[in-house]
């Protein structure tokens, strides 16, 4: 991936795709990168910006779900 105009830029060779993350959700799929509760993704959103934590849980889940959905990410569990 590469940042490219304060938005994070994924391209998949296989698909041959190229996605767009917005700043937070550029942070969001950083943080996934190594094995993370997403519980503890939420609770780093809900500190840093101004968010309920409905809206926040809703567009996190959101996002896993589509980058899962895509590839881009795997869920882990233990």
């Amino acid at each position: 991936y590469r940042i490219f105009d304060g938005q994070l830029i994924i391209c998949d060779p296989e698909t041959i795709l190229c996605y767009c993350l917005d700043p937070i959700g550029a942070e969001v799929f950083k943080v996934l990168q190594a094995p993370v509760r997403i519980t503890a993704i939420q609770d780093a959103i809900l500190m840093q910006y101004e968010v309920e934590r409905s809206k926040c849980e809703q567009d996190l889940m959101t996002l896993i779900e589509d980058l899962q959905f895509n590839g881009l990410v795997e869920e882990i569990r233990s």
